[in-house]
């Protein structure tokens, strides 16, 4: 019973999901076709900058500030797009560039207040905080705040590992803040005794003040004594007083630098906003906004709005509250309770993950201008305006379901909407973080939709049975798209993914591969689990450990080294859409014997944490996450380490840490010529959109998706792959480069990619993996890392439990 009501709740959640997968675009015409929306101008394109502060619009102008890149040098300008059109104008802040350089400082932010003042942060060489000014394009003079020099590093925007920085960019309007005085405060105070205020906690300065529970206003200070502050933005108001934000609120100071005020909440990323005399900031839960009159220094409005995208922006406007994220541009009415969407962002570049929005500003009507960061393309300037001649939803629709997301499908999705703004790219993701559905539920509604003809147009094969599907019929043979674009630099040896009895079913966007690395001589023999699970048995008895272990070996929520080498060996025991139960249970006990070895030098408390790099590709979060393999071996603490290797860091951590070292060696893994497509993709025969299906295709594997890194896997060009290791190699030391004063972990030799590139070229054999296949694996994986089950009786409860998937 309860399989039965888990079925039929997994058809009621899937039937939102599937619905309006077929693209009938029968009927209807411009008379009766509802038009009118938001749609995206391009704009002008900065390939040269690396940094964008302070968007704003001045007097119909669109202002910003930013830093280029310009060989040796990294000028910094002011930028002006003129209100009646045109190029942008720029003029070099030489004052600027002279005055961080003499005084080793670095750029945190900038703002300009309404009569030309600008105001910058800075971190000098000892990464303290610093204020200084600069009046009318004159030296600019420091400014004492006692509060940012108390204490050492502040609250630094951290950007890209490429070097590029977070940006700041203020919502701000045309007007300035009202004329601020220091006069009766929240709850009827005075400046010397606010009343709402209570001291902070012990072992703080008396004069650091703090709002009580359930305040709802700000406080306001005498401007006697010093605490740290922690900030990350300053705004510039046109009365000649500035505001300071950070992450525990924003810091109203008068022209002498004493602080006055403060607002309790938060500060997005893209900082605060200001209206006349009001403040609009995050508030103190992160579930929404709230807006202060800073006259009164009084909370007055309160929004909800609740993102996962943490570089959400906003603004506001004489017609209220605006802001933006990776899921569009949104709206909401001083006062008011409902956001409404203007611009859809599925349906413009907010839906490509390498592209943020870094500034945004209302253009005075309706419309919008923001400046999008695109990763390492530089930033493009677009426009949003209202279109009353196009259809208020675009009248095709091409579908691409897919288990899980994935950033190169979505950033061809973005390049694809740009050159067809009258089709919507409906891309529907079944599991997502909040999805209650299983994945066996989800490929039987799938199915039940693909024969019933209201299927798809395009399938993310990731994860999917796709041999059933190719048996059944169900996907396109695309072998002459293959041929069409094997001219422009696709490696075939990887379009062979999907290719059954001569035809091409499929095609990967991404790929990865597992690899072996180490001293030669340990990796010599080791041609598979076997291998791998007898040198380690034979290499037990101390010394210097043959294998790293991996960083979540004692994991209570993971099986060990029990699925660690899964995916390399399913075809060993999985062929042909099923089972070998016996080479299964094999698979089983020669994990459990790697496990066991592994695990007896290495100590419960993990000394192999992982480096995490994570970079903002909007709502996706996209991220590289690089294991400590390479870099113990680089320390002499292991002779060998597998992982699969999958980014553009992961590859430099190797080179940095083993390239050069006498006898070190990279390898595919046990020696052989397997890959892990990522992101393949297949047409579906019976989908209706077949032409736009193979033009989105084409897309996804030219080289304006292949060439950007979206942390995903490698490009399957091979000019964009050899690109990406040329950028590597090109990057210097990396940060995980170590040098020993051992003698025989010296890198004596020249810096090489290690034959990574004649690898990939090697590569012949996919690694395909059925998801509900996997589950079931890993479920027994769990029950014998624990000692509730042996090798065979696994493998038995595997097979048992996946008979009657696998039958239909």
């Amino acid at each position: 019973m309860k399989r039965i009501l888990s079925a039929a709740l997994s058809v009621c959640l899937l039937a939102g999901l599937l619905a309006g997968c077929s693209s009938d675009n029968s009927g209807g015409g411009k008379g009766n076709t509802p038009m009118g929306r938001y749609v995206e101008e391009q704009g002008e394109t900065l390939p040269n900058l690396t940094r964008v502060f302070n968007f704003h619009r001045s007097g119909g102008d669109i202002i910003f500030y930013g830093q280029e890149k310009d060989g040796d040098r990294a000028p910094y300008y002011r930028y002006v797009l003129p209100a009646g059109g045109g190029e942008i104008q720029k003029s070099e802040l030489t004052w600027l560039s002279e005055y961080l350089t003499a005084g080793n400082g670095m750029l945190d932010t900038i703002s300009e207040s309404g009569n030309g003042t600008v105001y910058f942060l800075y971190y000098d060489a000892g990464y303290k905080s610093r204020l200084a000014r600069s009046v009318d394009g004159g030296a600019p003079e420091e400014l004492e705040v006692p509060e940012l020099t108390a204490g050492g590093f502040g609250g630094m925007t951290i950007g890209g590992v490429d070097g590029s920085s977070g940006s700041v960019s203020l919502g701000r309007s045309d007007a300035g803040a009202a004329d601020i005085t220091g006069g009766d405060t929240a709850g009827g105070g005075t400046a010397d005794t606010p009343p709402e205020a209570t001291p902070a906690p012990s072992g703080e300065p008396d004069d650091v003040l703090t709002a009580p529970n359930g305040s709802s206003g700000g406080v306001v200070f005498s401007g006697e004594g010093e605490s740290q502050l922690y900030v990350n933005g300053v705004v510039a108001l046109d009365d000649g007083f500035l505001l300071l934000f950070g992450s525990d609120g924003v810091y109203r100071y008068d022209a002498d630098g004493v602080k006055k005020t403060e607002f309790f909440g938060t500060a997005y990323e893209s900082g605060v906003a200001l209206l006349g005399s009001t403040l609009l900031m995050g508030d103190t839960e992160g579930k929404g906004m709230v807006t202060y009159d800073m006259e009164t220094a009084k909370q007055s409005g309160a929004y909800t709005y609740e993102s996962k995208d943490f570089r959400l922006t906003l603004g506001m406007d004489d017609k209220g509250i605006y802001l933006a994220d990776s899921t569009g541009i949104y709206r909401q009415a001083e006062g008011g309770t409902i956001w409404e969407r203007l611009v859809d962002g599925s349906i413009t570049s907010l839906v490509m993950p390498n592209t943020t929005i870094a500034g945004l500003a209302s253009d005075g009507g309706d419309g919008f201008h923001a400046v999008l960061s695109t990763g390492d393309q530089g930033y493009q300037l677009v426009r949003y305006y209202y279109d009353e001649n196009t259809p208020t939803t675009p009248d095709t629709e091409l579908t691409i379901f897919a288990l899980n997301d994935n950033p190169t499908v979505r950033q061809t999705i973005g390049e694809f909407q740009r050159r067809n703004p009258n089709v919507r790219v409906n891309f529907r993701v079944a599991l997502g973080d909040d999805s209650a559905a299983t994945v066996e539920d989800v490929i039987r509604a799938l199915n039940t939709e693909i024969l019933g003809g209201k299927g798809p147009d395009i399938l993310l094969l990731d994860g999917l049975p796709v041999d059933s599907y190719i048996e059944k019929g169900v996907l396109a043979d695309l072998s002459a798209l293959v041929e069409k674009l094997s001219g422009d630099g696709l490696m075939s040896n990887l379009m062979s993914a999907y290719e059954r009895g001569g035809k091409i079913y499929g095609v990967p966007s991404r790929f990865s591969v597992p690899v072996m690395m180490g001293n030669g001589a340990d990796l010599a023999g080791l041609d598979g689990l076997e291998a791998l699970a007898k040198a380690l048995e034979d290499d037990a008895g101390g010394g210097t450990p043959l294998l790293w272990g991996p960083s979540d070996l004692w994991a209570e929520d993971m099986p060990g080294m029990l699925m660690r080498y899964y995916e390399s060996c399913t075809d060993e025991f999985f062929r042909d859409g099923a089972l070998d139960e016996a080479a299964l249970a094999r698979y089983f006990e020669l994990a459990e014997r790697i496990d066991k070895a592994v695990k007896a030098y290495t100590p419960q408390i993990d000394s192999s944490a992982m480096i995490t790099i994570a970079i903002s590709t909007g709502g996706s979060g996209g991220f590289e996450a690089l294991d400590s393999g390479a870099m113990m071996l680089g320390q002499g603490k292991a002779r060998m380490h597998i992982q699969e290797l999958g980014g553009k860091f992961s590859l430099s951590s190797i080179i940095s840490n083993l390239s050069g070292r006498p006898g070190y060696e990279l390898k595919a893994l046990f020696g052989g010529d397997r890959y892990t497509p990522v992101g393949g993709v297949g047409i579906v025969a019976s989908g209706k959109q077949q032409e736009l299906a193979a033009s989105f295709l084409e897309l996804l594997l030219s080289r304006t998706v292949q060439d950007k890194y979206l942390y995903d896997g490698f490009p399957v060009n091979q000019q964009s792959l050899e690109q990406m290791v040329k950028e590597v190699m090109d990057s210097g030391e990396t940060m995980v480069d170590i040098t020993l004063d051992k003698p025989e972990f010296s890198q004596s030799g020249a810096k090489s990619e290690m034959g990574f590139l004649e690898l990939c070229k090697s590569l012949k054999t996919p690694i395909l993996t059925d998801r509900v296949v996997e589950e079931a694996v890993n479920a027994q994986a769990m029950e014998l890392a624990a000692g509730k089950t042996t090798p065979n009786q696994a493998a038995a409860k595997v097979v048992e439990k996946t008979r009657l998937y696998l039958a239909e």
